[in-house]
């Protein structure tokens, strides 16, 4: 009878949905750098940039721009990296390229990181915070986002074995520092399209898909589904098959 098999299915869709974290996608941190020890990580220099970003502890020097204290620690001795607004300086560029340790073993990654960009006095005089990695252009923002840490996170797909990724930051006027601060970088095994529930994430602009809450289904988890419909359907058309012949060799 075809209706076992469909509980069957049912029942493993109900599996699928409750385990959705572990058999859609596992993170492995290969960098993590909240700016309170040495991290690996190198400043460009000219012509690629024209100066360095540099570390903050508490209110930067501007009194209407810059964070009040570090997103790790929430406290004035907490440290974080940030660029110092000039308003004689408008559109220059600093430059850090982040130096993992370890490899990406499927070719995808998962860059997460917090950023910091008020201008309180107005008008709007911020400039502009973009990363790149792998060669790809992968997250920008421009302009006054509150006095407040954001969280940003990408997933991107990376063809190097170590993974390159680039902060560049474009100075805008008066009261315009940036700051970031609490950076992980993460090799994704498995599904590179899930995405943990109440995470706000952005995806790189080299790929176009859009990253989903909730079940995910992969390629063989796909397949057993299908599979199981198929056997579902099989059997009813034999059950269908044997009524209609009881029903001839009863006219007979």
């Amino acid at each position: 009878m075809w209706w076992p098999n469909s509980i069957l299915l049912w029942l493993f869709l109900i599996w699928i949905n409750t385990n959705k974290r572990t058999l859609a996608q596992t993170l492995n941190p290969i960098f993590d750098c909240n700016f309170e020890k040495v991290c690996s990580f190198a400043q460009d220099q000219a012509p690629l940039d024209d100066f360095d970003w540099i570390y903050g502890n508490g209110p930067t020097e501007a009194p209407f721009t810059g964070p009040d204290a570090d997103n790790t620690f929430q406290n004035a001795t907490g440290t974080y990296l940030y660029i110092r607004s000039n308003s004689t300086l408008r559109g220059t560029v600093a430059r850090i390229h982040l130096l993992p340790s370890q490899i990406v073993t499927q070719g995808w990654a998962r860059l997460e990181f917090f950023y910091h960009m008020s201008d309180r006095e107005g008008p709007d005089r911020l400039g502009t915070l973009s990363v790149d990695g792998c060669g790809y252009p992968l997250w920008s923002v421009t302009g006054n986002q509150g006095n407040l840490w954001l969280k940003a996170a990408m997933t991107f797909k990376c063809e190097q074995d170590m993974p390159e990724l680039v902060f560049e930051a474009i100075r805008g006027g008066r009261d315009s520092d940036i700051a970031i601060d609490d950076i992980i970088i993460y090799d994704v095994i498995g599904d590179p399209f899930f995405t943990t529930e109440g995470t706000t994430s952005a995806l790189s602009t080299n790929l176009g898909e859009s990253e989903n809450d909730g079940p995910v289904l992969t390629t063989s988890m796909l397949v057993i589904v299908v599979v199981f419909s198929a056997i579902g359907f099989i059997l009813l058309l034999c059950l269908v098959s044997a009524v209609f012949k009881k029903v001839v060799m009863d006219k007979l």
